[in-house]
């Protein structure tokens, strides 16, 4: 038997699941690309629930039997966002911290010329979590971007550039750099012929083009 609980301060959240979700890299992304920051999303629907949980952060486990006891594994960390409660049921939505909580202007002090390793810093600092990356990526690199004004989701977004990869969200709500990888290593036997994956060209179409006016434009 498999299932499923929220946790919240510590606890298991007093309710009825009827269903959840979790959907990776779910939070508005229609593309895939260096920079790319990707949180995901939770929604869920439950019974008997009385605790406020807006605004606060939550867990989602899932649990297996196992020798008469369910052990029980993370599917990540989320900021809820919206509640809607019914006569019969409630309506969670969540999402990842990279995204709920990346939203207010970043620390930039000290940030005199910085490494990706201390603005990472300064990222961790407000998450109170650890942010690691893959092996080989430079941390001591100077980031020449002026980032005065932006955001702690921006600053990670510039990690993400100039280590050439993307950001997510571990289970264990900590932040992990990636870096795109241009090779791979492949284990065959004599003989085995092996058919890489082919990547096809795609076409996109331009909906809309947004414009963005500084506030000290005269």
């Amino acid at each position: 038997n498999v299932i499923a609980r929220l946790w919240h301060n510590n606890a298991e959240v007093s309710c009825d699941i009827v269903n959840i979700t979790v959907e990776k890299g779910s939070c508005g992304q229609t593309t895939f690309m260096v920079g790319d920051v990707i949180g995901d999303m939770l929604t869920a629907t439950v019974k008997g629930l009385s605790a406020d949980l807006k605004g606060e952060l939550i867990e989602c486990h899932i649990g297996a039997l196992v020798n008469g006891s369910y052990e029980y594994i993370s599917l990540g960390q989320f900021r809820v966002s919206e509640v809607k409660k019914t006569r019969y049921e409630s309506q969670i939505m969540a999402y990842s911290r990279i995204v709920a909580d990346t939203g207010t202007r970043l620390d930039v002090t000290g940030l005199n010329n910085p490494t990706i390793a201390q603005i990472a810093a300064k990222i961790a600092g407000k998450l109170n979590c650890a942010v690691t990356f893959d092996t080989g990526i430079n941390t001591s690199y100077q980031v020449g971007a002026q980032l005065d004004g932006l955001t702690y989701y921006q600053a990670l977004q510039v990690i993400a550039i100039c280590c050439g990869g993307y950001v997510v969200n571990t289970n264990d709500g900590n932040v992990r750099v990636h870096r795109f990888s241009t090779t791979t290593n492949l284990n065959v036997n004599t003989g085995m012929m092996v058919k890489l994956p082919e990547i096809a060209e795609q076409s996109y179409k331009v909906e809309s083009v947004g414009v963005l006016v500084s506030e000290a434009t005269t």
